[in-house]
């Protein structure tokens, strides 16, 4: 059994209702008596808010700057000297998108959804060198999150010191200064074994 309810934004004028003051008529209309008044509720004259919203990237920041475009299949590229990252979002909701309700995961960052009420901007400060997923939703009034969570791809790259091409480069010179021990060492063994003939 599932219950919707109904406040002020669906046009009910009454603030509080009184115990006991409620009646069904024999057309199946419902009666509420309340300190304001009376709610006369009508099941057929009912317009129930539509399932989940699906949600859209409205706009997004890097730092101060909002981004020209965004390419949903492409992710978006951010520098380790970036500080500063926000995102817009806009809910298909056309009922009543006061009452939407949204929710985030940064995967690779966060451990779960995290709720976010009924603010649609999402921000991050200083996220870490590495790639990540945010994942966005939107909620009905009934409570109800969209099956299908918007999905944006980060990357945000190291400093030179600390990319791969330095690490390679870290490799080299480790394998190269082993090479050039070994052959020293052989170099001095076989000294060592020429003085020890002569």
């Amino acid at each position: 059994q599932t219950f919707s309810q109904f406040g002020q934004s669906d046009g009910i004028l009454v603030r509080e209702f009184n115990h006991h003051t409620s009646l069904k008529r024999h057309n199946n209309e419902l009666i509420f008596g309340g300190i304001d008044g009376w709610t006369v509720v009508s099941a057929k004259h009912v317009t129930m808010a539509p399932a989940a919203p699906e949600l859209s990237l409205s706009s997004f920041k890097i730092g101060d700057n909002p981004a020209s475009s965004f390419m949903p299949n492409e992710p978006i590229k951010l520098s380790h000297t970036d500080h500063w990252l926000e995102f817009s979002f806009s809910s298909l909701n056309f009922y009543d998108p006061k009452q939407t309700r949204y929710s985030y995961f940064l995967k690779g960052f966060d451990p779960n959804w995290k709720d976010h009420q009924n603010q649609s901007k999402i921000s991050f400060p200083g996220l870490p060198p590495g790639r990540y997923t945010l994942m966005a939703r939107a909620a009905s009034k009934r409570g109800e999150w969209h099956t299908k969570p918007l999905s944006i791809a980060l990357i945000v790259t190291p400093p030179f010191y600390k990319s791969s091409y330095a690490y390679f480069f870290y490799m080299g010179i480790g394998v190269f200064m082993m090479v050039l021990f070994r052959r020293y060492r052989k170099t001095l063994s076989a000294e060592r074994a020429h003085y020890v003939d002569l």
